[in-house]
């Protein structure tokens, strides 16, 4: 016969009193306090955000010891790609939460197409809801991680944090607020959009690499964004000279700026060509019509190849220069300063 109990594993209510006095509700208290509470995968998470005031203080510490460690040492030249691939790291993580978004609006459309008026289904679209939530308040910590690392990184080294794939865009203006799901695809597709295609007025920007006249250059595009506050620069992204100087003078002026460079990846040797290449069609609506204007050995027959819709090069008998600002985009376009000694 199997005993029902063994004596020797039952406490003793009088030796061992606190056997009884725990309840399941003081045990699970216990475990909260020594380990915290940690949610589920599918649950939401209701613990805070970092203060942005501790993560400004805690990034500007890390980058400022490494900067003091490495000083005065060998390693000092390479403090830059180190500091970069500090930043780099908030930057990879934004992309893997951009990709768990996109898959949580498929799972979405999915899901609001298999509703049925059952609640488990409706449960179901909800908790997508909220992962999304989740989602977007989790990128848009990270982005602010990262351009608070890029800040300290332009503070410490004098360079601009860029990253050498993809765009570098901040969403921490889209708002939360979003309660039906159809809603919330809406409001983050219309908000990538208007990162992405920023409003105002395109003022293209194409100079030599030997240009180095900053102090005329930012002098003419203060002009430029006096007559067109909302201004939008595009240039090539030449690592020197005149578009290196607009680009450094956008960052500082907090203007939206988009790059054009010769597509490596798709046309090798011949990119540069490619990119010279015109295309009248669709050139005032579409910005990648722009990049054949940048090539800084064709800056001298730039003013011919402006010459199609939508464009219109600023002044006369500037083909010649170095330096040439012309905008586009619109039929109705104003004459603006020009780059004519450059």
């Amino acid at each position: 016969m199997i005993p029902t109990s063994l004596p020797f594993l039952d406490p003793d209510p009088e030796t061992e009193p606190e056997a009884h006095a725990h309840s399941a509700t003081a045990s699970l208290l216990d475990e909260l306090t020594l380990y915290g509470y940690r949610p589920g995968q599918d649950e939401p998470d209701p613990r805070p955000l970092p203060e942005p005031e501790m993560v400004r203080g805690e990034l500007a510490g890390i980058i400022d010891s490494l900067a003091a460690l490495l000083a005065d040492t060998r390693l000092e030249d390479d403090l830059a790609d180190l500091l970069w691939s500090f930043a780099a790291i908030f930057h990879r993580k934004i992309d893997r939460l951009e990709r768990d978004l996109d898959a949580n609006e498929q799972a979405q459309n999915r899901s609001r197409l298999e509703q049925n008026g059952s609640e488990v289904r409706s449960v179901e679209l909800e908790r997508l809801i909220e992962q999304g939530l989740g989602l977007i308040e989790r990128r848009n910590a990270f982005e602010f991680f990262r351009d608070t690392a890029a800040e300290r990184y332009e503070a410490v080294t004098g360079s601009a944090w860029r990253p050498r794939v993809g765009s570098m865009v901040n969403h921490r203006a889209l708002t939360a607020a979003v309660i039906d799901s159809r809603d919330f695809i809406a409001a983050r597709h219309r908000a990538d959009t208007q990162l992405l295609l920023p409003p105002g007025a395109r003022i293209a920007f194409t100079g030599g690499a030997e240009c180095n006249d900053h102090r005329r250059i930012w002098d003419v595009l203060d002009r430029v964004r006096t007559k067109h506050p909302d201004m939008v620069l595009l240039h090539g992204g030449s690592p020197k000279g005149a578009e290196r100087i607009a680009a450094c003078w956008a960052d500082s002026r907090k203007v939206a700026q988009v790059v054009f460079k010769p597509d490596w990846t798709r046309h090798k040797n011949a990119a540069p060509l490619q990119a010279q290449r015109p295309d009248a069609r669709g050139a005032a609506d579409r910005p990648d019509r722009l990049p054949r204007l940048r090539h800084q050995r064709q800056s001298r027959r730039q003013g011919p190849q402006a010459r199609h819709p939508g464009v219109e090069v600023c002044g006369r008998g500037l083909c010649s220069q170095k330096g040439l600002i012309i905008r586009y985009g619109s039929r109705n376009l104003n004459l603006i300063p020009s780059l004519s000694n450059c």
